[in-house]
């Protein structure tokens, strides 16, 4: 295991979002809508570590690097708003990406968007089941870190940084393992899954500066995948060094 991964270090459950943390995005109501959301922040509170009005941190939301622009993440910003304490970047589908100048990132969208339901009815997936597609749940994540990462090196942050992902009311969300082009995918009941609970899915991890976006992704998924009862071995996407690899 390299380096990289082994700094990733999962905070309690029970652990508060930090204390610089300044609230939730408008528009999603995660407390009754199934939503994705997916958050960092660094652990060296500053609140002036993004120069939010820089125009190269604009033009990396706008135009990140290290996406797919047919992609199932996040692929950039159609425009930039001004928001309370930062910029939000507006996307094609109208969702936004939070910066805020002390360093905080956050995506949120709802999981009856495109990028988690893409593929259903092809795979024969039951009309009355939720699910998520796999590269919806692979990809955001990636994407997310890539962004991250480009932003806080633009900015200088070197600190720590942690990192929280949510999955909020997934009650009868089915998730398949395997790749969705595999012959296997979908067919075996123990690679398929139904989530029965009304808790969420959280993630809470603290990364070293020098962190690798993806492989912090992975950890993220294999979280996911662990909450539907499905093995590491099963997670598609990535390599064996935890790479992703569409």
């Amino acid at each position: 295991m390299s380096s990289q991964q082994e700094s990733i270090e999962p905070l309690a459950m029970g652990d508060s979002k930090p204390s610089s943390y300044t609230g939730r995005m408008v528009g999603l109501d995660c407390k009754s809508e199934p939503c994705y959301q997916i958050t960092v922040v660094p652990t060296q509170h500053n609140p002036h570590a993004v120069f939010t009005n820089n125009s190269n941190i604009r033009e990396i939301l706008i135009n990140p690097r290290n996406v797919r622009r047919t992609g199932f993440g996040f692929i950039g910003a159609k425009r930039i708003e001004p928001s309370l304490q930062g910029i939000k970047g507006i996307d094609a589908w109208g969702y936004e990406v939070l910066l805020l100048r002390n360093g905080l990132l956050e995506l949120q969208s709802p999981l009856s968007r495109i990028q988690f339901q893409w593929y259903k009815a092809e795979s024969g997936i039951p009309s009355h089941l939720n699910w998520l597609y796999p590269y919806g749940v692979c990809e955001y994540p990636v994407t997310f870190m890539r962004l991250v990462k480009e932003i806080y090196q633009a900015a200088g942050i070197h600190s720590q940084v942690h990192v929280q992902q949510e999955y909020h009311n997934l009650s009868g969300f089915l998730l398949v393992g395997r790749h969705p082009l595999n012959p296997l995918f979908g067919t075996l009941e123990h690679e398929r899954n139904v989530y029965s609970s009304t808790a969420p899915i959280v993630s809470k991890h603290t990364v070293d500066p020098n962190f690798v976006p993806d492989q912090v992704a992975y950890s993220l998924v294999k979280d996911v995948y662990a909450a539907f009862g499905l093995g590491k071995d099963l997670i598609p996407l990535f390599d064996a060094k935890h790479n992703f690899t569409p």
